[in-house]
C-alpha cells in the first residue's frame, strides 16, 4: 500500500509540474538562395541581364505552440528594401508573399520569395547582407512574462545549385 501511494504522489507531482511548466513555440526557419528557371526567366521577360544574373531568394518561417503562448508578435524584414539597400543598383526585381497567422490559432506560416539581381555578389555577400537582418518573434508566456527571440537570416540561408 505504501508503494502505491508513493507512485500516486510522484505522479502527482509530475503532473502538477507538467502542467505548471511554460514550454518554448516550436519554431522552424528555411532561407534558401538558388537560380531562376528558363521559364520564370522567360515569363518574367529579362531585357537587362542573362539567366545567371537573378537568383530566387525564399524565406519559411513556421511557428507551432500550445495554448500558453499568448499575444504572438511576429515580425520579417521587407526583401524590396534589403535587396535595394546593397549597394547602387536597384536589386530586387519582383517578389510576393503569403502568411498565415490567425492570433486564435497555435501556429503562424509565414513565406517571401524574392527574384533579385546578383551579378557582381558572391554568396558570401549575399550572406553578408543578411548579417543584420533578423526575424522577431514576441509572445506572453503562461507566467504573463513577455518573452522575445530573435533569428539572424544569414544563420539560416543555403544556397542551391538547383533552380528553386
Amino acid at each position: 500500500m505504501k508503494k502505491l501511494v508513493f507512485i500516486f504522489v510522484v505522479l502527482l507531482i509530475i503532473g502538477v509540474l507538467a502542467f505548471c511548466n511554460d514550454s518554448e513555440p516550436d519554431i522552424e526557419i528555411e532561407a534558401t538562395i538558388s537560380p531562376i528557371s528558363e521559364y520564370e526567366y522567360n515569363i518574367l521577360n529579362y531585357k537587362d541581364g542573362a539567366i545567371d544574373d537573378y537568383k530566387l531568394f525564399k524565406l519559411d518561417f513556421h511557428m507551432k505552440h500550445d495554448d500558453s503562448v499568448k499575444e504572438r508578435e511576429i515580425y520579417i524584414p521587407d526583401l524590396m528594401e534589403i535587396f535595394n539597400n546593397i549597394d547602387d543598383i536597384a536589386r530586387f526585381d519582383n517578389g510576393n508573399g503569403s502568411e498565415q497567422d490567425n492570433q486564435r490559432g497555435n501556429f503562424a506560416t509565414y513565406n517571401r520569395i524574392a527574384v533579385f539581381y546578383s551579378k557582381g555578389l558572391s554568396n558570401n555577400d549575399i550572406k553578408e547582407v543578411f548579417s543584420d537582418e533578423k526575424i522577431t518573434v514576441a509572445w506572453v508566456n503562461g507566467k504573463n512574462e513577455k518573452v522575445e527571440m530573435e533569428y539572424t537570416i544569414a544563420d539560416f540561408i543555403e544556397f542551391s545549385s538547383e533552380p528553386g
